[in-house]
């Protein structure tokens, strides 16, 4: 069996598989020195079909925390590239035996969600990506996403002036009219089959482009052990948003790591994620120290140059980039760019979106890598507009980046922050971390069985508020005369319509959900530093901080410390 399949994201490497038992192996054909890579299908949680390059059938398996034997960090996701149908066919059939094919939200159920503002614009935007089939495994079909701003060289950003967003009812490459002429006129002389770019909004070397600095090796391979010309490296913020929307070569989208503000909204096949860790921003800076050059203007390629307005920040300006993705101004219009990348105005010459390899046939892999490919296209007709009352407060389920609740609405202050999900049982969520945006959050993992949701609110009227899992209206809320913790507070489960929680002082509160009545349980203090967790029963509970872990006992007469360590 020649090239069976490739592991994408960790080699090119030509391997054999394998499925015995309970365990998917890999080995090198030709009895190679490389030791037999081993994946346990027990560990499996999702797979979906995709297609690899030039239409080659692969599957994209996801892992419960696996470990790769290279390094000690977790590798959730593996694709698996087929020469052959049926071989792709047969290792279906194996994965179905020990789960079933990833499904979570489908497409329509998504739509009306963000629609109705029960998602946020970057959750949305990743999963039409999924479901267009782009995968974080595949540089040549990696998720693309909007340029948002127009504004990259002033002193101060106005998120309020339309006058610094992009036109986003026009593709990247009709934002110069003087550049739509002539590449409509060498489309007109152009014989058949004819486009109008030769380069693409999205391809592996674009995607490469903008990573350099997070995974420098990708580069060196597809440059032959070189990087590029350093006049060709992204160099700045400024210069790339001026090729892109003045040069008939370059007409390239951005990528979600350029608004991603935490670890748990990016797989850890994401670029920025490559050494094992994420901070928003730092696939912007070169934290390598890598020789890239001198540009022609005696200038040296390192940091990537930001906007004035980010004040030499790279976090501040994914921050700020984030902000103007989740603005009215962009919510109001981005079902426009989504005609023209996802839906019905792509692949469209009235539209400006006609490109190589759109039409170009028998393309060659390598063509692939150098040109992108276009996303398959999910709507048929023009994508409804989201609603201009959208609610603030939005909540999103998805089985491959975490759950997310999102506050959206620049009116709203203070933090908000989430404490857990409580419509489906034994859910685990992964959630939004702290930041000066106003989206905090925690992992955690609770049993509920009553569709509420529970997020504490830091800010005029500290609170943890209660909502409708299904309208998202505000049930009720305990009172305010506690703060809440800075970080987003413990939070304990005692039944299926009360819970426990602490607050900046290490006091203990139970309340109860459909009544309303809070209760102090604990004022002395047993806790010298903030408590950090919680866990109840019913006859007992557990709270644990930075000076000790304490055992307390439950019942009708209160409650008794009975072990401190």
């Amino acid at each position: 069996m020649k090239r069976s399949v490739k592991a994408v994201h960790r080699s090119e490497f030509t391997e054999c598989p394998s499925t015995v038992f309970r365990n998917l192996y890999f080995m090198p054909l030709y009895g190679g020195l490389r030791p037999v890579d081993i994946y346990p299908l027990t560990r499996v949680v999702g797979w979906r079909r995709l297609e690899y390059g030039i239409n080659e059938p692969s599957i994209e398996i996801t892992f419960s925390n696996l470990k790769s034997e290279d390094n000690e960090t977790e590798h959730p996701s593996l694709m698996l590239v087929f020469s052959e149908e049926r071989h792709c066919l047969i290792a279906e059939l194996h994965l179905g035996n020990h789960c079933e094919s990833s499904r979570g939200l489908d497409l329509e159920s998504c739509e009306s969600a963000w629609a109705a503002g029960a998602m946020s614009n970057y959750e949305y935007l990743l999963r039409l990506n999924y479901f267009s089939g782009r995968s974080f495994c595949d540089l040549s079909q990696y998720p693309v996403f909007p340029w948002v701003l127009s504004d990259y060289s002033s002193d101060s950003l106005d998120l309020s002036d339309p006058g610094s967003y992009r036109e986003l009812s026009k593709s990247i490459g009709a934002l110069s009219e003087r550049r739509l002429e002539l590449v409509h006129e060498r489309y007109n002389e152009m014989p058949e089959p004819r486009f109008l770019w030769g380069t693409h909004f999205s391809s592996a070397a674009a995607v490469i482009y903008y990573l350099v600095r997070a995974v420098p090796g990708a580069m060196l391979k597809l440059q032959g052990g070189r990087f590029d010309e350093s006049d060709r490296l992204f160099n700045s913020l400024l210069g790339t948003w001026m090729s892109v929307t003045t040069s008939t070569s370059d007409v390239k989208e951005l990528i979600p790591e350029f608004f991603a503000l935490t670890d748990s909204e990016l797989p850890v096949e994401s670029g920025a994620r490559a050494n094992g860790w994420y901070h928003p921003g730092d696939f912007l800076c070169n934290l390598q120290n890598l020789d890239f050059g001198t540009r022609q203007d005696g200038g040296r390629v390192d940091n990537v140059g930001l906007p004035p307005w980010a004040h030499n920040s790279a976090e501040q300006f994914i921050k700020m980039n984030r902000a103007a993705l989740e603005s009215e101004h962009v919510s109001q219009r981005l079902h426009e760019w989504i005609d023209l990348i996802f839906g019905c105005r792509s692949k469209s010459v009235t539209a400006h979106t006609l490109y190589f390899t759109d039409v170009k046939e028998n393309q060659t892999y390598d063509s692939l890598i150098q040109f992108g490919k276009t996303p398959k296209r999910l709507f048929n007709k023009p994508h409804s507009r989201r609603s201009a009352d959208a609610a603030a407060l939005s909540v999103v389920s998805t089985s491959l980046w975490g759950n997310h609740l999102d506050r959206k609405k620049p009116k709203a202050r203070g933090f908000l922050k989430c404490i857990a999900e409580s419509g489906e049982s034994k859910k685990k969520l992964s959630l939004y971390r702290s930041s000066e945006q106003g989206k905090l959050g925690l992992k955690c993992n609770l049993q509920c069985k009553d569709g509420v949701l529970l997020s504490s609110y830091r800010g005029k009227d500290s609170a943890i508020a209660l909502y409708d899992s299904r309208s998202f209206k505000r049930i009720r809320a305990t009172k305010s005369y506690h703060s809440v913790c800075e970080i987003a507070p413990p939070i304990a489960l005692l039944s299926s319509s009360s819970f426990v929680f602490t607050d900046e002082s290490s006091r203990l509160m139970a309340f109860d959900v459909y009544s309303g009545s809070e209760r102090l349980l604990s004022s002395d203090y047993s806790h010298s530093s903030p408590i950090t967790a919680l866990c109840c029963t019913r006859s007992a509970f557990v709270s644990t901080s930075a000076d000790s872990t304490n055992l307390w006992s439950w019942g009708n007469g209160g409650k008794n410390l009975l072990l401190r360590c």
